[in-house]
């Protein structure tokens, strides 16, 4: 799933990572409107379940909160990924290869302490 973001480095990761989050938010926008739009159909049609008890709008109005909850989740993604492209993407990327560094010593100094 990531085959392609494994393989680029700096810029081009980050300028990737960005690309693909503005096409999800275009896809969530998509379907928040759609759903928003497919309630007020329900709403108007005063479709209710099999009980008759509980209007067919209150179950599907879960597709417009998660796609508006999904929305604001990728806009902060894109703020960060918008960080890393322009302004810090070199000190993320030894940042990284700090902590991988200092994971494997970690590991090397427990290999060497245990008999």
């Amino acid at each position: 799933m990531d085959m392609l973001p494994n393989y680029l480095k700096g810029r081009m990761k980050y300028g990737l990572d960005l690309f693909i989050n503005i096409l999800l938010l275009l896809a969530f926008i998509f379907l928040f409107w759609n759903g928003i739009k497919w309630v007020d159909s329900l709403v108007q049609m005063n479709m209710r379940t099999n009980s008759g008890l509980l209007l067919m709008a209150l179950p599907a109005i879960a597709v417009p909160i998660g796609m508006f909850f999904s929305c604001v989740y990728v806009i902060q993604q894109i703020i960060l990924d918008i960080y890393k492209f322009c302004v810090n993407y070199e000190s993320h990327s030894s940042l990284e290869e700090n902590s991988s560094k200092s994971i494997n010593e970690m590991t090397q100094q427990e290999e060497i302490a245990t008999p």
